[in-house]
């Protein structure tokens, strides 16, 4: 995590990002945050979910439909945590995500 953002911070080219972290660690992040969500570990799956959705938007681009599950997953987690105006923002930006993609 901390290579993905001095990589950011320096101005690198994201591309260089499969060299040190590997598309799937942005996947395991997400499943992570599943579990931590589901055994009540709300603190850890949001931090999952956000290095998910960081690391997802770095490698894949800004709207892709894995973005848009995480985005899903951490709206549903705010209305848990009863951060309406989050939960809303994530709930919208994924539906957003989800239609320029699939249309």
């Amino acid at each position: 995590q901390a290579v993905v953002q001095a990589s950011v911070r320096s101005g690198e080219d994201p591309a260089k990002l499969w060299i040190t972290c590997h598309p799937m660690q942005s996947f395991v992040a997400y499943l992570s945050g599943l579990v931590n969500d589901g055994l009540g570990n709300m603190g850890l799956a949001l931090k999952d979910f956000t290095f998910a959705l960081r690391l997802s938007h770095l490698l894949f681009g800004k709207e892709n439909v894995y973005s848009a599950s995480v985005l899903h997953d951490m709206g549903m987690l705010f209305c848990r945590l009863d951060r309406r105006g989050s939960a809303l923002k994530s709930l919208d930006d994924s539906l957003a995500m989800r239609k320029a993609v699939l249309g």
